[in-house]
């Protein structure tokens, strides 16, 4: 990218990280509070995804797009304003998490539509890239949108605008290829927002020292530094030099990583059932092979 400020130690890349780590801990911690009921778990999923599917939504434009780089930083501080925002209400309902899910997606929407005004007209071909993603992030607010007017129905349109916005994508991968993404980059930026998320989860777990043994915190900071071991380790067997990737599949895979990490953890600290162990092992193997498939090829 055009601008150090993107770079991999970038200050705007890290604030965006560390706003988005708490800002996961926070809304999960009060889903996961409201216990370990089927209904509660899936409303937690749905969550989970629709905040990490923000977030890769921007990285992904920057990736694609640096060299909007100023203009994209304005972006990039709107959607931590509005994020800090529903952190300092504290207030984690599923009214205050649509209507701040709706400025975010409306942020994107006018990124994205920005992008596309912006781009020279002899640039036909980035035009036609652009523009079926202003759709899709028109489609996703609007979807965001009917959760907030029809509220008992909320989590179905979270999930519809998480569809919309995570798998639409694949379907226009031809255009995608026209502006590879820099899967260097895009692999250095999630790996970075799993180590910060890690670390603030250990964090988090020293603030409830007084409701838990000491043993357990100990048992959870072993768990958390392993983790952060086996990850580097399996992203050192990743091909770095892979091109014409739309990343999708590597995304996705995170979502399953990360997820188990926060729930392995809850079981640990005694907030959820051993049975949601078995969970968040089957959710490392799902990332494990989806990122299997941008290994090494040994020669």
């Amino acid at each position: 990218m055009n601008c150090s400020l993107f770079s991999k130690q970038g200050i705007f890349n890290i604030l965006f990280d560390t706003i988005f780590s708490i800002g996961f801990i926070k809304i999960l911690d009060f889903y996961i509070e409201g216990g370990g009921y089927f209904t509660n778990i899936i409303h937690l999923i749905i969550i989970f995804m629709i905040f990490l599917n923000c977030w890769t939504i921007e990285t992904v434009h920057l990736n694609r797009y640096g060299k909007s780089s100023y203009i994209n930083i304005v972006f990039m501080l709107l959607q931590m304003a509005t994020l800090l925002l529903l952190l300092k209400n504290n207030n984690f309902s599923i009214k205050h998490l649509l209507a701040t899910l709706i400025l975010i997606s409306i942020i994107f929407s006018i990124q994205h539509i920005t992008e596309y005004i912006l781009t020279d007209k002899k640039q036909l071909i980035m035009k036609k890239l652009t523009e079926p993603f202003c759709y899709i992030h028109t489609g996703r607010t609007l979807a965001l949108l009917l959760g907030l007017i029809f509220i008992n129905y909320a989590y179905w349109f979270i999930f519809l605008a998480f569809t919309v916005s995570q798998l639409f994508p694949s379907f226009i991968s031809r255009s995608v290829h026209v502006k590879d993404i820099n899967f260097n980059s895009l692999v250095s930026r999630i790996t970075q927002l799993t180590l910060i998320l890690s670390s603030f989860i250990i964090l988090n777990n020293l603030t409830i020292l007084i409701n838990v043994s000491t043993l357990t915190i100990i048992i959870s900071y072993l768990f958390i530094i392993c983790f952060i071991f086996i990850y580097n380790y399996i992203i050192s067997l990743i091909d770095l030099t892979l091109t014409k990737q739309s990343g999708n599949t590597f995304i996705l895979g995170t979502y399953f990583i990360v997820f188990s990490t926060f729930i392995i953890n809850y079981v640990i600290l005694g907030k959820l059932n051993l049975i949601f162990l078995l969970f968040g092992i089957l959710g490392y193997y799902i990332g494990y092979i989806s990122y299997k498939q941008y290994k090494k090829t040994r020669t």
